[in-house]
């Protein structure tokens, strides 16, 4: 044995210590984009709408399926962009293959050309 060897359990020490380590910076970022997704859902309600545009498109760029379903109803209703149903189709069809039952439902009355399509962000 040199001087150089490291006794196996501060390997493993170290290792808890990174792990720990991530799982805080996660935790973090998990408080942080909680506090983001309420403020967007605060500034959509209050018709701040070029702000709530701006941070669901992150959620939805970030691959987030409710983000990307609330950018579809802000293309559908054409809140601070533009009405666009095809773009609206492609967030709506983006959050429904993440998995998002709203999008689901949304996206096929849209197909079917259901006026029930239409409903507020959040629900």
């Amino acid at each position: 044995m040199n001087g150089d060897h490291v006794p196996r359990w501060a390997s493993y020490l170290c290792v808890i210590q990174l792990l720990t380590l991530a799982l805080c910076v996660n935790a973090n970022e998990r408080v942080d984009a909680m506090r983001d997704w309420e403020k967007a859902r605060i500034d959509y309600a209050e018709g701040r709408y070029d702000s709530a545009h701006a941070q669901f498109l992150i959620f939805a760029a970030s691959g987030f399926k409710e983000g990307a379903h609330v950018m579809g109803i802000i293309y559908e209703e054409g809140k601070a962009v533009p009405r666009s149903m095809s773009l609206a189709m492609q967030y709506f069809e983006c959050a429904a293959s993440a998995g998002y039952a709203q999008s689901q439902i949304r996206a096929a009355h849209h197909l079917v050309g259901s006026p029930d399509a239409s409903m507020e962000p959040g629900q």
